[in-house]
């Protein structure tokens, strides 16, 4: 006698975080910094320049789904390595290093978590004197195990 097994399980998706987002600098709010489109080789109308005294600052809204990101920002740093103050929603993830760069460079931040929808990010002066091209944000992985299916298998004798 042949004996069928059937056999119930749970397979979670994750669907990842919707897309990769480029935001412009010179989009943000600034406090205390100006746009400036004097160093070539900027994306966008130019960049954000002027960190030069404390609370000086640029704030971008970001629209994003739930879950971990990595943030990069494109950034130069003539002038030597710098290190600049990270907000996400308010809260100070820490100092970032912006190694010297004489052309604006990429430069990979780390993960953050963002809430489903409207996030703040922004640089604030620690060292300064830097200028900010853009923000970038990559999904990591799961954004959330919202979308869980139920499957069925049958396995063969």
């Amino acid at each position: 006698m042949r004996r069928f097994v059937k056999t119930s399980f749970t397979v979670l998706v994750f669907p990842l975080c919707a897309f990769s987002q480029v935001i412009e600098a010179e989009t943000g709010v600034r406090s205390g910094t100006t746009v400036s489109t004097q160093l070539s080789g900027y994306a966008g109308s130019g960049y954000v320049t002027g960190f030069d005294a404390d609370g000086d600052k640029i704030t971008v809204i970001v629209n994003a789904a739930k879950g971990l990101h990595d943030l990069y920002v494109r950034y130069a740093s003539p002038s030597g390595d710098k290190f600049n103050f990270i907000y996400v929603n308010g809260v100070n993830m820490g100092s970032a290093v912006f190694p010297a760069s004489t052309s604006f460079t990429e430069t990979r931040i780390g993960k953050i978590y963002l809430h489903q929808g409207s996030n703040s990010l922004a640089i604030v002066k620690d060292w300064g004197y830097f200028d900010v091209d853009n923000l970038r944000l990559e999904p990591v992985g799961p954004s959330a195990i919202n979308n869980v299916s139920t499957a069925v298998v049958t396995p063969s004798p």
